[in-house]
């Protein structure tokens, strides 16, 4: 679809682990495939999460010889993030200005609740936007969240797709109110299945 995307190693080894920090020693790791979001319960209000951390010499050394594969992806210097719900072919975009906050800067997940990040309303470029829209339609999916990081440079690099991604994030904060859009999508869905149940054959 024309995206640039961060370059990526996936290895199984230490050794290989300390090739690739050796060569490109600015990288992150994250999940493969779904991250873990477990509850233990709701009296203690414990959880466990998946984020997004820095590979550093003393995480790989810690790790054994062999492990499961591990997914390390370069780590881009960015000027802030973009999290956009995609709606039956519009794009509601919104910026995440993370990267000042220590916390937030690897991973804005890190949610600091005395000083949280903002977040605003953002316009895509028009060729951006394009390319979702095509991306969305090559998946056959009709809705979902994109992650997009645009870099220092103002290069935008694609992250990945969430099919059944949160739209109130993006919402509330932004103003766009996609719970009535969604509703107002699901009536119009909901009638056209109709005529054409209806409909003389």
């Amino acid at each position: 679809m024309g995206f640039l995307i961060p370059d990526f190693y996936i290895f199984n080894f230490r050794e290989g682990a300390w090739n690739v920090y050796n060569q490109f020693p600015g990288l992150i790791t994250k999940s493969m495939s779904d991250g873990v979001y477990l509850f233990e319960n709701t009296e203690s209000e414990t959880g466990y999460f998946s984020y997004t951390e820095k590979v550093t010499k003393d995480w790989i050394a810690a790790l054994p010889d062999r492990f499961s594969p591990s997914f390390v992806q370069d780590r881009i210097d960015k000027k802030f993030e973009l999290r956009i719900f995609y709606l039956d072919g519009k794009c509601y975009s919104m910026a995440i200005l993370s990267q000042s906050d220590e916390q937030t800067k690897v991973d804005f997940r890190k949610y600091n609740n005395e000083k949280p990040n903002r977040c605003v309303p953002f316009k895509l470029p028009r060729d951006i936007e394009k390319k979702i829209q095509r991306l969305f339609k090559k998946l056959e999916l009709n809705t979902g969240s994109v992650d997009l990081i645009i870099d220092k440079n103002d290069k935008f690099f694609f992250l990945e797709i969430n099919p059944v991604g949160e739209f109130l994030m993006v919402s509330l904060p932004c103003n766009y109110y996609l719970e009535n859009q969604i509703a107002l999508k699901l009536v119009e869905n909901a009638n056209g299945y109709r005529e054409k149940q209806t409909s003389p054959c």
